[in-house]
């Protein structure tokens, strides 16, 4: 060989390079023909794969086997013969080494065979083995321990986001000693788990009724599946869960290297899935030593099982060629009939489990003495990506697991976030998604319908869908639901109409506007963080305004007048008997200043009326026995005034309106009235389906809106009440105040929220935004925006605040102008007393 060395080492690289020379001279007289024999099982590993590595990795290698050869026996055998390969290997003579590729079953046949010819095997795993039984013995286990498998793999499933509940899907083909150990590493974690068998039948398909368990877990909300099968297996899982929608971004699925390669985990995986594979790290560079072997260095097909092959048989050749050089050594000698181990078996065995960081130029290769296996290479976490929405699917490096230390490393960022699932659902990519908004001023208003449905609005909804789509990077256009309506259910049929039915069909992304959460709806579709509490109400036609005639009266009811009348006639009836019978009044008395009227009683009736209205009197009696009775009147008086004159002013200046509607049940009790409720939506539901009470009642007699019909219309129509969201009714009566009126019942009270598919992957992340819109207080920001409080259209009564007009004082001159009449009719009886009965004024007896 022609030798270079360069720089400071060249005096080490040429002691180096002279001793190997030394070696292959001497090696060239005594030239050994080793043989291995290579034990897989139908499909694990291409012929081609062992010609090549046994070729270019360790014969045309001088730094391998250092002048002698290196050649194998190659035993293929079906999935269920094991005992088809002991009796071939037994058939074979002068082994020196077995590397088996296999089943956990069949790798323990092989490796109690290996223990009776004492030939040591390095095993490679397809599935996961429980390490105990396996590495024991003769036997080396050429990839990670189950134990390392099963930490990294509890490590990643816990990482990106807290899981409940984890549902571990496996064949039999797997330990069950494994399971066994992944349930109790996840429990430790605090994480529950769920198992799901799948089994090969007899056209090796996966279980019928997997689909079936996999919709489940979409109502359970389980997002996090762990997937250790055969390749077969597992791949057909993964197609079952596209097909039962479990692939979507808010699910996470690792699969465990049981022979897969990046490409096939790619072919089953649609876009912005997460899907990741964990195995043991390949190799990503394509250098000579790489090149050797894989000369397409098509690294998305290179499986991990691949890799570790190639380094079991370059370890099993270092193992040999340094046995040559050890004392007593001698060529392979086992058999089977006669049973006869192979002498020199311990020897290579030790060579072995002595290598450390062994440089294969594609990695090192070290054996770890407390699991028996060589795990200096990491285990790696390989997940789908998308760049952008529509980018193309590709499987990157994400993780690192390290075994020693056990620290999970992510490799993968995104918004300053590491993840181990680089599809995680942090916002859209720029994608554009379709939402459903039905009209709902002030919510949501329409500026423009098309042909297609397709509207430009505005309002607060449009205000919330532009504050989320800078916050989740999505772009967004708006329509009407087709038929028009909100959701509702649709007898034999599996999907609602409106906006509910579109989502059910993938149809739109969200729903997005006051949508009540009901239960019926809750069955089919999910909700958002709630955006407010609401209520229906009944928004009815305002009645005319009640006239201010009467309003001078109205400070007292009617009651009180009569009170007050009856009160005046006794208070001068008592007077005037008090100072008839009075031994001390001036006209018992016969004083010269004495008058009649002391002792007439319709002059006390006049008196009393006089000082009530704040008139005086023309006399007081001179007994102290009456007087005391008009103090006490005058008393009674001021204080009756006071309350009179201090409520005057509001009524003369206030129009009061009496609203006869305020409750349903008073809306149902009349017929002159009727209720309108818009079809489809949850309000009509609730009366529909009411058997029993006033919502019954309401069924019995409203009228049904249409799509496109509106409650109230342009034209104020007085037979109509309109039954709606309470928020919707009192924009517009805030709007129109002297035309409508809003009851005072409200009903139905429940929160309202957007809506989005049933288990939608971005629901969580809308969510999360919804609720600090809440908690910063810009949705009550917006609410104000939308329904101003400064005008309010109240209930039950309406109080308007005028100046005084001649309408408000109008029953005082109508009173007056009735008491001048009576004034009229007793002259006209005065003088027909005197006039036509030719008697004198004298001779009446109230006078």
């Amino acid at each position: 060989a022609r030798l270079k060395f360069k720089g400071g080492a060249a005096n080490s690289n040429m002691a180096e390079a002279m001793a190997i020379i030394l070696g292959l001279l001497v090696a060239q007289a005594s030239a050994v023909n080793l043989k291995v024999g290579v034990i897989t099982e139908a499909g694990n590993l291409n012929s081609s794969l062992i010609d090549v590595a046994f070729a270019r990795r360790v014969n045309y290698n001088w730094r391998v086997l250092q002048g002698h050869t290196l050649s194998y026996v190659h035993v293929n055998v079906s999935s269920c013969s094991s005992h088809q390969a002991v009796r071939t290997v037994c058939s074979e003579s002068g082994l020196s080494g077995l590397i088996g590729v296999g089943s956990c079953s069949l790798l323990d046949e092989v490796s109690s065979l290996s223990k009776s010819l004492q030939l040591p095997l390095i095993a490679l795993p397809t599935g996961l083995c429980d390490s105990a039984r396996l590495s024991k013995d003769m036997t080396i286990v050429g990839s990670h321990s189950s134990e390392n498998i099963v930490a990294a793999a509890a490590s990643v499933i816990t990482s990106d986001s807290v899981a409940r509940d984890v549902a571990i899907l496996y064949d039999k083909q797997q330990s069950t000693a494994v399971l066994q150990n992944l349930q109790s590493s996840l429990s430790s974690a605090g994480v529950s788990s769920l198992t799901f068998r799948v089994d090969d039948t007899v056209n090796a398909s996966v279980t019928p009724d997997l689909v079936h368990h996999l919709k489940r877990l979409v109502k359970k909300k389980v997002f996090k599946l762990l997937l250790f099968a055969s390749p077969r297996n597992a791949l057909s899982v993964l197609r079952l869960a596209r097909e039962a929608a479990v692939m979507q971004q808010n699910y996470f699925w690792l699969v465990l290297d049981t022979g897969l390669s990046k490409a096939d985990v790619l072919s089953v995986t649609p876009a912005n899935a997460n899907v990741a594979l964990l195995r043991g790290s390949v190799f990503t560079e394509c250098t000579a030593a790489v090149m050797d072997v894989f000369p397409q260095c098509q690294t998305d097909w290179l499986r991990t099982l691949d890799a570790r092959f190639v380094d079991a048989v370059e370890a099993m050749a270092k193992a040999l060629n340094d046995s040559l050089l050890d004392p007593g050594f001698s060529p392979g000698n086992a058999s089977c009939a006669p049973l006869r181990h192979w002498t020199s078996g311990s020897t290579v065995l030790n060579r072995l489990m002595s290598i450390s960081d062994y440089d294969t130029q594609r990695g090192l290769i070290s054996f770890n003495s407390l699991t028996r296996h060589f795990s200096s290479q990491r285990v790696e976490v390989v997940a789908s990506y998308n760049e952008l929405w529509s980018s193309p699917v590709s499987m990157l490096r994400s993780a690192q697991f390290d075994a020693s230390s056990g620290a999970l490393s992510k490799q993968f960022r995104y918004k300053g976030v590491s993840l181990a699932f680089p599809n995680t659902f942090m916002g859209f990519k720029n994608q554009t998604i379709v939402v459903c908004t039905p009209e709902s001023p002030p919510m949501t208003n329409f500026e423009k319908r098309f042909s297609n449905s397709t509207v430009i609005i505005n309002g607060m909804t449009f205000d919330l869908l532009n504050i989320l789509a800078s916050k989740l990077e999505f772009r967004f256009y708006t329509k009407d639901s087709d038929d028009g309506n909100w959701g509702a259910p649709v007898p034999n049929q599996p999907y609602f109409n409106g906006c509910v039915g579109e989502l059910q069909r993938g149809l739109v992304t969200i729903a997005a506007g006051p949508f009540t959460r009901t239960t019926t709806r809750d069955s089919v579709i999910d909700y958002s963080t709630p955006l407010f509490q609401e209520s229906n109400g009944i928004l009815l036609p305002r009645p005319p305004p009640a006239s201010k005639m009467w309003n001078v009266y109205l400070p007292f009811n009617y009651d009180v007048w009569i009170s007050v009348i009856v009160l005046l006639f006794i208070c001068s009836f008592i007077t005037w008997i008090l100072a008839y019978f009075s031994p001390f009044t001036a006209y018992n008395l016969k004083e010269e200043y004495a008058i009649a009227d002391e002792v007439w009683f319709q002059e006390y009736v006049w008196s009393v009326v006089g000082s009530f209205l704040q008139q005086g009197q023309d006399f007081y009696p001179f007994a102290m026995s009456p007087r005391t009775i008009l103090a006490f009147w005058w008393m009674f008086t001021v204080i009756i005034y006071g309350a009179y004159t201090g409520d005057l002013t509001a009524h003369l200046t206030v129009t009061i309106t009496d609203y006869p509607i305020k409750t349903l049940s008073d809306l149902v009790s009349q017929t002159a009235i009727k209720p309108y409720v818009p079809a489809g939506t949850n309000l009509y539901t609730l009366f529909k389906e009411s058997n029993s009470g006033v919502y019954k009642q309401v069924a019995d007699v409203m009228v049904d809106l249409g799509p496109y019909d509106y409650c109230p219309d342009s034209v104020v129509r007085q037979e109509r009440a309109c039954l709606n969201d309470y928020t919707y009714l009192l924009a517009i009566a805030m709007k129109n105040c002297t035309q409508y009126y809003l009851a005072e019942e409200t009903f139905n009270t429940a929160t309202v929220a957007f809506m989005y598919p049933d288990d939608a992957y971005f629901a969580e992340y809308f969510d999360f935004y919804m609720q600090k819109l809440l908690e910063t207080g810009l949705m009550q920001r917006l609410f104000k925006i939308y329904w101003s409080s400064d005008i309010v259209c109240t209930v039950g009564k309406s109080t308007e605040a005028n100046s005084i007009n001649f309408k408000g004082v109008e029953g005082c001159f109508i009173v007056t102008g009735c008491l001048y009449g009576v004034g009229l009719i007793l002259l006209l009886l005065e003088l027909a007393w005197t006039k036509l009965a030719k008697k004198q004024p004298l001779d009446c007896v109230i006078y």
